[in-house]
Parts: structure tokens; sequence; C-alpha cells
């Protein structure tokens, strides 16, 4: 990749990076001082997150590739390497709490 490229992805990075840093602590900030329920800041967290790796995608996207690759590609290189992990443990956690109920 080009070093133009590189610097681009990595201000784009740490800037996601940081946004979700002041995100999360503003998260924090409400479940401390704020009857916010435990399922509430999960659910909160893990929109964030989401946003986060929404962001990412985008932004790898837009910089690197510009259409040389693929759509399909893309697609199966996010899928296999961020989506089926999650997916997977997921699952385990459900098996988890199915297996010894709180």
């Amino acid at each position: 990749f080009s070093p133009v490229a590189t610097k681009r992805w990595d201000f784009i990075q740490h800037s996601v990076i940081a946004l979700s840093g002041v995100l999360f602590f503003a998260l924090a900030l409400l479940a401390v001082f704020l009857p916010l329920s435990f399922t509430t800041a999960l659910f909160a967290a893990a929109f964030v997150v989401f946003l986060m790796k929404i962001t990412l995608f985008v932004a790898s996207f837009h910089t690197f590739f510009q259409l040389k690759v693929s759509v399909i590609h893309i697609i199966l290189y996010f899928s296999t390497l961020e989506i089926i992990p999650l997916l997977l443990l997921a699952h385990a956690g459900g098996m988890f709490l199915i297996v010894n109920p709180m």
C-alpha cells in the first residue's frame, strides 16, 4: 500500500479508537451516576463496538481497496474474520448460560 494510504488509515484508526474511548467514558459515567441496568449498559457498549467496526470497515474499504477487489471478497473476508468469531462466541456464551443458569 502507498504511504499516503497507510498514513490516512493510521489517522482514521486512531480517531475511531479515541472517539470510542470518549463514548465508553460517557457510558461509564452514565452507569455510575444514573440507575442504568446492566443489560442497558451492555447493549449500549455493544452498539458502540458495532459503530466502531462499521466505521473501520467503511474506512478500510475506501482507503485501501478503491474498487480494485470485488465486493464479494470483502464480504467474505469480514464475515470470516469478524462476524463468525463473534457469533461463535455468542453461541458459546449462550450454551454456558444454559448449562449454568444464574
